[in-house]
Order: C-alpha cells, then sequence, then structure tokens
C-alpha cells in the first residue's frame, strides 16, 4: 500500500495580517522583541544571557520587549536584574493579539530562543508565521519544527539551541548589519503564503 502525508498548518489569517497598520516611528535604537509563555521551554532565560553578554556597543543600539504572562516572570525579572540590562529589557504582559501583530510588525527582529526539555518540547510557534507575514526578521532555533519554517539565512536565522553564546553571535550580527537583518523578508514571506495556503481553518471550513 502506499500512502500519502498532508501537512495542515497551524492557522493564521495572512490577508488580515498585511493589512495591520503600522504607524511609522523614527526609532534611533533596534527593536528586540519575544512573545510567549513565560515558561522554561521557551528559553527566555538563555535570551536574556546572551543579550547580558553582548559588547556594550550592542546592548547600547537596542531595547528588548517581552510579552506574555507565566510563571517564571520573577525569575526571569530577577535575572535581567542581576545583569543589570532592565534599562534595556521590559515586560509587557498580555496584549490582545491585533495589538501584538502591530507592536510585532513595528519590530526590527523576533527572538524565538526555544530549547528541548525532555518532557516538553515546542512545536512550530505561530508567532513565527505571523512575524514572516508582518516583515520583521526572526531568529530561532532549530527544535522540532522550526528548521522547515526558518531555513537559516534564507527565510530567517537560526541559533544553536540553548546556548546563549551563540545566540550572542546571532544577536550581534543582526543587530550591526541592518541589510542581513532584513535580506530574508521577501522569502520569509513568500514561504508562508506558500506553505500556509492550507491550514487547520481551511480544513475545518
Amino acid at each position: 500500500k502506499s500512502y500519502s502525508i498532508k501537512v495542515i498548518r497551524q492557522s493564521i489569517d495572512i490577508e488580515k495580517l498585511k493589512e495591520v497598520n503600522v504607524p511609522i516611528v523614527l526609532e534611533s535604537k533596534v527593536k528586540l522583541i519575544a512573545i510567549g509563555r513565560l515558561v522554561a521551554k521557551k528559553g527566555f532565560n538563555v535570551l536574556i544571557e546572551a543579550l547580558s553578554n553582548c559588547d556594550t556597543n550592542v546592548l547600547d543600539k537596542v531595547s528588548l520587549d517581552i510579552y506574555g504572562s507565566g510563571p517564571l516572570l520573577l525569575p526571569l525579572g530577577k535575572l535581567v536584574k542581576d545583569n543589570r540590562i532592565d534599562q534595556i529589557v521590559s515586560f509587557k504582559g498580555v496584549l490582545e493579539h491585533h495589538h501584538l501583530m502591530k507592536k510585532l510588525a513595528m519590530a526590527d527582529l523576533l527572538i524565538v530562543p526555544s530549547i528541548e526539555l525532555s518532557n516538553d518540547v515546542d512545536g512550530v510557534p505561530t508567532v513565527i508565521a505571523e512575524s514572516m507575514v508582518l516583515g520583521t526578521a526572526v531568529l530561532s532555533t532549530p527544535i522540532a519544527g522550526i528548521s522547515e519554517l526558518v531555513v537559516d539565512n534564507v527565510t530567517g536565522f537560526l541559533a544553536a539551541t540553548n546556548n546563549a553564546n551563540d545566540l550572542k553571535t546571532k544577536l550581534e550580527i543582526l543587530v550591526n548589519n541592518r541589510t542581513k537583518r532584513e535580506s530574508v523578508i521577501i522569502a520569509a514571506c513568500d514561504k508562508v503564503a506558500s506553505e500556509y495556503k492550507v491550514t487547520l481553518a481551511s480544513e475545518l471550513y
């Protein structure tokens, strides 16, 4: 017997995302953003460690807004303060989806530092595809199916999993090189437009 496999993606509304109105804001800093539940598998502790180890000239250029809630809010806040980057990192809590998409569209780089845990592995966070449609570059890790969507240096950028040093290196490159950061945007948007034609929502409909 032969079998065929049909991939059904998580649902995103591509047309609605393209309609997100982004105000023009003249920012002197590179706006980094991270979105997700404040839980271990999201790897936000790795991101904070990586950012804190960046060169001073990089830290002077960036801001990082973290959107989400969860049990690690206080420990992550303490980690930020202990590493003396509380002037750079802000915890923004939870936003209604439409407003969150505006913040994502206004950012320069989405960071998704997911890690693998023995009892809890992240899938492909929907926010990655949303970011690609909105024209915000993505820096993530190659766990689960993420590398199918984020092809390194083609549709986004990948850093080694649970590796603050490699994440730091990639961050410094992307903060300092706007041309490289933006070089993946068109291919990323095209990939999502192609691969998200068939989604769970369309199948159910």
